[in-house]
């Protein structure tokens, strides 16, 4: 099993990128405790059972009064064994190409890194406002809209996040994160770049002088 293998640092990173709780230190003794009882019971793990009785026991022996959760700790390492967050992203995709134009889909999410995919996927998939960018270089559109970077005849629908337009959820609903998205046509003038330009490129800071003081 993959905690039988696994080294201090790469555990640490775990816990600390699927975890949760953002505290290095913490995440650090955590995973040094939870490998050390690890050999105290001789090395083996059967199942999902024994690594949540290790990491219970673990984090116990630290006694240290921020915790953390071992539902916590336990959760992020099956989110980075299963890769969740890149099988919703991909999850979502293909929800999309199949729903009809108009279609909503409710996305609950319970946890902080489940938002953040789903947050992305929708950023990636939003269409460009024609008036808020029109003076924009389509470089610098298809860097702040990747969608436009892809033309019409590639992906024709665009993801509307309408969340704030919801009301009358159950109480269970409103109690975690919810994303209400909407599959839409994207705009028939939309923008299409063939590559996006460096950041370096696309926001070039302004030579010395080159704007007037008007203090005082």
């Amino acid at each position: 099993m993959w905690l039988e293998s696994v080294s201090s640092d790469t555990l640490a990173g775990v816990f600390q990128n699927h975890a949760e709780q953002e505290d290095s230190v913490l995440w650090t003794r955590v995973a040094e405790s939870v490998l050390a009882e690890q050999r105290r019971r001789g090395g083996r793990v059967q199942g999902v059972a024994d690594v949540a009785d290790i990491v219970t026991k673990a984090i116990q022996h630290l006694q240290d009064p921020a915790g953390p959760s071992p539902k916590l700790a336990v959760d992020g390492i099956r989110a980075y064994l299963r890769q969740e967050s890149k099988e919703l992203k991909t999850a979502l995709g293909a929800l999309f190409e199949s729903l009809e134009v108009g279609s909503r889909c409710l996305v609950l999410c319970s946890r902080v890194e489940d938002a953040t995919t789903t947050r992305h996927f929708a950023r990636h998939n939003e269409d460009a406002d024609t008036n808020f960018v029109r003076d924009w270089q389509h470089d610098k559109i298809a860097a702040l809209y990747p969608l436009s970077a892809k033309p019409p005849a590639q992906q024709d629908w665009c993801v509307v996040d309408v969340s704030h337009k919801a009301s009358g959820l159950p109480l269970t609903l409103t109690s975690k994160s919810v994303f209400i998205l909407e599959k839409q046509l994207r705009a028939k003038s939309a923008f299409h770049s063939s590559g996006v330009l460096p950041e370096h490129d696309l926001f070039v800071k302004p030579l010395p002088g080159s704007v007037a003081f008007a203090g005082s």
